[in-house]
């Protein structure tokens, strides 16, 4: 992904130490780490970074990661963007990654849906967690392992729309508007992904969640659980959003079972659809995706709870939501 560099030096042991340029925006990993980049190329995308944001609200600020296509520093265009929670999993195999389970490795999965002629380019943003990850990616507070946790969603979603988007708009060449600003995530991560298409209609046109958490509100606790929130609109079907959601597991061996939150899944994705949030493809997959899709669910049957399958199931979501019918 274009020619890259890093910095030799010696500490006070006289031994090497190499790092990458901590004023360069664009890098990538390799097996030796982080390395910074002159410029992208056209035969693959690269990482970007936003420095440290203040995070107001929050307890911690943070940086943002950013994938941007072939060919963007040779070009003028600009692009749709996806907002992905956990962005510290979010790209490179070789990343630094606080998930033993591995990362998304959102960037390969694009470039190759785009060289396969499935997406048209377009901008990922990984937004990193914190250790207050339960705090901030929920909506309403819960017991969950007999302590009460949770609750600080609203803040987060205004970091994303007030700090977040704003610097990734002024630095990058985006399409900002709505039908072009997706969010998405996985467990919790799509939790917060649906709070933020119920909090903010009119800036998340895309809303994908995979194994989403959507009982939270209830394992300890009185409520609402988001599924009631979503019941309680009358107006989904003129908010003109797009929903994907997924989920591994299954029943065991009838609902209420939990199992990669497959039940609560079913359940939100048959409450979208009894409000008018209906047009689900024929064939998933289909490429191009029909363009009037707005709701798009999908099983992995059994498949378990962490990254490697989340990233077997991506492409789905970006083929959504980068639609080249779009």
């Amino acid at each position: 992904a274009g020619r890259g560099y890093r910095f030799l030096a010696k500490d006070l042991g006289d031994y090497d130490i190499v790092f990458s340029d901590p004023l360069s925006r664009r890098f990538d990993y390799d097996r030796d780490g982080r390395r910074s980049l002159v410029r992208g190329d056209t035969e693959h995308g690269h990482l970007a970074w936003v420095p440290e944001l203040p995070a107001a609200g929050l307890n911690h600020p943070r940086p943002l990661y950013v994938w941007v296509p072939p060919g963007y520093d040779q070009s003028e265009d600009r692009y749709p963007v996806l907002y992905m929670h956990d962005g510290n999993n979010v790209f490179d195999r070789f990343q630094v990654r606080s998930s033993p389970g591995g990362t998304w490795d959102a960037d390969q999965v694009m470039e190759d849906q785009l060289a396969g002629g499935h997406v048209r380019p377009g901008i990922i943003v990984g937004v990193p967690n914190s250790v207050d990850r339960f705090e901030e990616y929920t909506h309403v507070p819960d017991r969950y392992s007999g302590t009460l946790r949770g609750g600080d969603g609203d803040d987060y979603v205004a970091f994303l729309v007030d700090e977040a988007k704003p610097a990734v708009d002024a630095r990058f060449r985006t399409l900002p508007d709505k039908a072009n600003t997706g969010v998405m995530g996985s467990s919790l991560g799509g939790l917060i992904s649906f709070h933020a298409g119920y909090l903010r209609p009119d800036v998340f046109g895309f809303v994908g969640g995979m194994s989403s958490t959507f009982g939270w509100g209830r394992f300890g606790l009185d409520g609402p659980t988001i599924i009631e929130r979503y019941a309680a609109l009358t107006d989904l079907p003129e908010r003109g959003q797009i929903f994907y959601l997924d989920s591994g597991g299954g029943p065991a061996p009838v609902c209420p079972g939990q199992e990669d939150n497959y039940c609560v899944t079913l359940e939100m994705r048959d409450l979208l659809a009894a409000k008018g949030v209906d047009r689900t493809p024929p064939d998933p997959d289909a490429s191009p995706l029909p363009a009037d899709v707005n709701l798009f669910w999908y099983w992995s049957e059994g498949a378990a709870h962490n990254e490697p399958n989340w990233r077997v199931r991506l492409h789905r979501a970006l083929r959504l939501f980068f639609s080249p019918a779009s």
